[in-house]
């Protein structure tokens, strides 16, 4: 039977009205939380298809754990969706604050209450764009690339099939001085150069001095490879796409989960010993 939870925030009105109303003192507190070194996880996650992902029970099971444990827990979301799109993620209850949310497949990162780009990071990650324009100008000579017609910054993602993928526009992209990225078999984006999951990820961690032997990266497609085959403990969830499994087999620090989504994020935690699930 399903429990009903009452959300956090009922629109993204207010959601905006929270930040507007959260004084500079407790933006510095939340600031200087991450550089507590008593955090016994921190949890790099997709989105979609992995912590949105999996059962009701595992769902609420996840959220629990980790409001139940706020002092030692860092939550960063890792995704493709622009910031606004994962504001609509905040509605629903059984998505608990995150503290940072890094974007755009790497290149937006921002703290997870406030919505404010952590600068010294993102300002890495901007010098390197050449802007929206320039690149639509570039990609305009391929007709076969679709606009993604979503919230997106420091970046261009497009709808395209596998097989029209050509030499010749990868060859415009770098020309460009981008980094580009396919996944699910039809998304390519196109990035600030070397920005991707995993080296905002990287920029994270060596920022906030956290230690990486707490860090758990989850996901479930190749945009999420970057991340999930760095240095840190990691999982791949039971519905990801199979060339990630092909990519990262089962080794000391990368766990196959036999659960989807949630259900498998909290398979890992209790494999690597992160926390103890009750």
């Amino acid at each position: 039977m399903n429990i009903s939870i009452k959300p956090t925030f009922t629109s993204i009105s207010s959601i905006n009205e929270s930040i507007s109303n959260i004084p500079p003192s407790q933006l510095d507190g939340i600031r200087q939380r991450f550089t507590a070194s008593a955090c016994s996880l921190v949890l790099a996650t997709d989105l979609d298809g992995t912590f949105l992902h999996g059962s009701h029970e595992g769902r609420l099971a996840l959220k629990n754990l980790i409001e139940n444990n706020k002092s030692s827990v860092l939550l960063v979301f890792v995704t493709g969706r622009g910031v606004e799109t994962v504001k609509e993620a905040y509605l629903d209850p059984l998505v608990p604050k995150p503290d940072i949310i890094i974007s755009d497949v790497g290149a937006t990162v921002v703290d997870g209450q406030s919505f404010q780009p952590i600068a010294e990071i993102q300002n890495i990650v901007s010098d390197q764009w050449p802007g929206e324009d320039v690149v639509r100008k570039a990609m305009s000579q391929f007709p076969y690339l679709s606009e993604q017609t979503v919230p997106q910054s420091n970046r261009l993602s497009y709808l395209v099939a596998e097989n029209e993928i050509t030499k010749d526009l990868y060859d415009v992209v770098e020309g460009l001085g981008c980094n580009s990225l396919f996944s699910a078999g039809m998304y390519f984006d196109i990035l600030p150069k070397n920005a991707s999951k995993g080296t905002a990820l990287n920029l994270l961690v060596e920022h906030f001095d956290l230690n990486p032997d707490r860090v758990l990266s989850a996901g479930d497609t190749l945009n999420d490879y970057s991340m999930l085959s760095e240095k840190y403990k990691s999982v791949i969830v039971s519905n990801a796409e199979q060339e990630l499994f092909n990519r990262l087999p089962i080794d000391a620090s990368t766990f196959h989960a036999s659960a989807p989504g949630a259900d498998g994020i909290l398979q890992a935690i209790s494999h690597f010993n992160l926390l103890t699930i009750s």
